[in-house]
């Protein structure tokens, strides 16, 4: 089962697969979840899958990214 993660750029609804362990969200085109906004940096954030435990299929954990 793909999990998604939704938002809205501008006005436009957006949902992107969560199908990688590790995504990067950003500007730039080099990131899986691109985002054409001014105010989100190149590389803005990142999303890193966590083994899964009893409770749930799966972790997320969102960090900054490192310039």
């Amino acid at each position: 089962m793909t999990l998604f993660l939704t938002g809205t750029v501008g006005d436009q609804p957006q949902l992107w697969p969560l199908d990688q362990d590790t995504l990067r969200i950003g500007r730039s085109s080099r990131n899986p979840i691109q985002i054409s906004d001014p105010t989100v940096s190149k590389e803005h954030a990142e999303i890193t899958r966590a083994a899964a435990s009893a409770c749930s299929s799966a972790t997320w954990a969102v960090a900054t990214a490192r310039a």
